[in-house]
């Protein structure tokens, strides 16, 4: 079932737009309030007669249909596809065949080309029999573009499409038509794509050129399924998909044919329940991996988290950050200044952020997923693995041994649970014990010795207490 439009959606793109209204103003013309409105506009709050009725009385039209519309798209909510293997099995079984498209579309490095002017250059689909999950067809195109007809350097390298490829390929229109003729001989198809994007691009096409729309009744997400049934987050691109699941990847990646051909692969294993829970379970995102190393970077980089043993020390989030999306953001030309902006901090404590010397905090963890798209919980939980390194790194030194330094945690842990001093507990909370412990070592080293008569603990309470001294005599 194609996904119908919701009312709100109607109200805006048929009335509020076009006709240049915005909430609140209509909310008031209407006798609803302009929160209300909002709602129903954004697709979170669904129609009632009542509304019907006044949108009737000032738009035109009838209650009946705006309220069938309502119907339509609750009817589509409650038919979503169940993204578990036995979901999309029980789906499966319902079609004859399964459409696994891919396209390619003009693009470059800086976004110039609007969303509603990307052009397909080329087309490729793979069909897979519903019961034996075999290949039974293939088609593949170059398309020739018209809006932009020139690629710019940056497609031309993201897809290996060349200028002469696509300037001897026949325009939209032709090759669609060719290819609506094939899909006749697979009636009854699901359509599968990696991805939402594919089935948008191809809509826009189908609008700018005027031609007959592909028809299918649902369209299966390979990567929503992957990440789903994987139990991994966030969603990955096809490439590394296809490197975590160790599948050899068939031709060029960023060709159509080619991605369209490795997401039928992953698609036929994900239908597969033995072969699926195994992988799930051997495959779970690990932080662990944010280890010391280069090699270590390009492989989390390129293909996913991996298991890595204790003793690797852990990397500041820092890293991962510049490592990972400093270098994508910087390609696009946004500036430090544009960075600590978005971070919502100012430019000297974010080039204090990449030297380590600032902790990922609740409210800093949602700036990065916003500028990143890289979850909350991933920035806190690299935050925490690198101070339980550096915790018992700087342990290590003091004591010279794993086993001492447990034991001096444990004696620290009881130290700062009998303090009644409000102010130490207040800094031990705000510098989560691994700051403390770098004070406390640059301290002991510049002032104090350890004598055979001294415990580490004495020692350690008075590095504390001077340090507690010298900052209660700060202006």
């Amino acid at each position: 079932m194609i996904k119908p439009p919701h009312p709100g959606e109607t109200l805006k793109e048929l009335y509020l737009d076009p006709l240049g209204l915005d909430i609140e103003n209509t909310a008031n013309k209407l006798g609803v309030s302009s929160i209300q409105l909002k709602e129903f506009v954004n697709g979170s709050r669904g129609i009632t007669n009542s509304l019907a009725t006044k949108l009737v009385d000032e738009f035109g039209g009838s209650a009946q249909s705006w309220l069938n519309q309502q119907k339509q798209y609750d009817d589509w909510q409650s038919n979503k596809i169940e993204y578990t293997t036995s979901g999309l099995n029980t789906l499966r079984y319902q079609y004859q065949y399964m459409l696994v498209i891919d396209v390619e579309h003009t693009c470059d490095a800086n976004n110039e080309i609007p969303v509603d002017e990307r052009e397909l250059i080329e087309l490729g689909a793979v069909i897979l029999c519903c019961k034996t999950l075999k290949m039974e067809a293939a088609f593949s195109s170059l398309i020739k573009p018209v809006k932009h007809p020139i690629l710019t350097d940056f497609c031309v390298s993201l897809t290996g499409i060349q200028q002469e490829n696509v300037q001897q390929a026949d325009i939209f229109p032709v090759v669609f038509n060719r290819f609506l003729a094939w899909l006749q001989n697979y009636p009854r198809y699901l359509f599968c794509s990696w991805g939402a994007y594919d089935r948008v691009q191809l809509e826009l096409d189908c609008k700018r050129h005027c031609t007959a729309e592909l028809h299918c009744e649902q369209e299966l997400n390979i990567k929503k399924a992957f990440a789903k049934i994987m139990k991994i987050k966030p969603r990955i691109g096809l490439k590394r998909a296809m490197e975590w699941l160790k599948l050899a990847y068939d031709g060029e990646h960023h060709r159509a044919l080619s991605d369209a051909k490795n997401a039928a692969k992953i698609l036929n294993l994900l239908l597969q329940p033995e072969l699926s829970e195994t992988m799930s379970k051997n495959m779970r995102l690990n932080i662990d991996a944010l280890v010391e190393g280069e090699e270590h970077i390009k492989e989390l980089s390129s293909a996913g988290f991996v298991n890595v043993s204790s003793e690797k020390k852990a990397l500041h989030p820092a890293r991962y950050f510049e490592e990972l999306f400093l270098p994508k953001l910087k390609a696009k030309g946004v500036s430090d200044m544009d960075i600590s902006t978005r971070l919502g901090i100012s430019e000297q404590l974010y080039l204090d952020f990449l030297g380590e010397k600032v902790s990922i905090t609740s409210g800093f963890a949602n700036k990065l997923e916003a500028l990143t798209g890289m979850r909350v919980e991933f920035w806190l939980r690299a935050q925490v693995k690198f101070n339980d390194c550096l915790y018992y790194h700087i342990f290590d030194v003091v004591t010279e041994g794993k086993s001492a330094a447990l034991n001096l945690k444990a004696e620290l842990d009881e130290l700062i649970k009998q303090s009644d001093n409000s102010e130490l507990q207040e800094q031990l909370k705000i510098r989560k014990i691994a700051g403390v412990a770098r004070g406390i070592l640059s301290h002991i080293k510049a002032k104090h010795s350890i004598s055979d008569e001294e415990s580490m603990l004495q020692v350690i309470e008075r590095a504390l207490e001077d340090i507690i001294s010298t900052n209660n005599d700060k202006p």
